[in-house]
């Protein structure tokens, strides 16, 4: 199974598309800030969408986290800005082990950013549309084999 892992398209549906009919992914993971971009297009491509609310998405439909459970690896979906990601990732993390996840994907930021604490994995795809602190926007290709997981960092030129 391919997915796209992507957040922060600000009303660039384009660009996200794009990403999309480039990759065909199986599935999306779509972390947030503007979720109507996701859903505005969710009849364009055949791709299931797992879709959460941001922190600009006040007044749309959508969760503001998601626990999904794929081939025995439990994941956390969430913008992250509710846990306050711009400044530490421990209200991130006790929530992760609260709902014992072994993989969380979060935006809010619009940097990439990937690492491991006490065995829980966090990746942070970045901005697809407006990234910070570099030129091109990013997203993340996993790619889920048995209870294997693969990531590959994706970024746009």
């Amino acid at each position: 199974m391919k997915i796209l892992i992507v957040s922060d398209s600000h009303g660039n549906k384009e660009i996200l598309l794009g990403a999309i009919e480039k990759e065909k992914p199986d599935k999306i993971f779509f972390l947030g800030d503007y979720i109507s971009d996701i859903l505005d297009i969710k009849d364009l491509i055949p791709s299931d969408i797992c879709a959460v609310k941001g922190n600009t998405d006040r007044g749309s439909n959508g969760p503001e986290d998601m626990i999904l459970n794929i081939n025995n690896l439990k994941m956390f979906l969430t913008h992250g800005h509710k846990y306050n990601v711009s400044y530490n990732m421990h209200k991130l993390y006790l929530k992760a082990q609260e709902n014992s996840v072994n993989y969380v994907f979060f935006g809010h930021t619009h940097i990439y950013d990937d690492f491991i604490k006490n065995g829980i994995r966090f990746i942070n795809p970045g901005s697809i549309s407006k990234p910070r602190g570099q030129e091109f926007g990013t997203y993340v290709i996993a790619n889920i084999k048995d209870s294997e997981i693969n990531f590959i960092k994706k970024v746009l030129t």
